[in-house]
């Protein structure tokens, strides 16, 4: 995985074709891999500040939902 994110320069870079985007290219690795419950699992694992930090436009879109979320209340 390592060598996937290098390649691609970034996270957020990692290309979104059929055979090539993450978890195509997650399930090559570890075939037994399930998106929702591997997925949460990882997310409570590695903390979701890491992945803000590595993920610029995710990190923009979430603080929209929270800002969105806190408009509400």
């Amino acid at each position: 995985m390592r060598t996937m994110l290098a390649e691609a320069g970034e996270a957020e870079m990692i290309d979104g074709e059929p055979a090539t985007h993450p978890k195509a290219r997650i399930c090559k690795l570890v075939p037994t891999y399930k998106e929702v419950a591997d997925g949460a699992t990882l997310l409570g694992k590695i903390g979701i500040e890491p992945i803000r930090a590595a993920c610029p436009h995710f990190a923009q879109w979430l603080a929209k939902l929270e800002d969105l979320a806190s408009a509400e209340v």
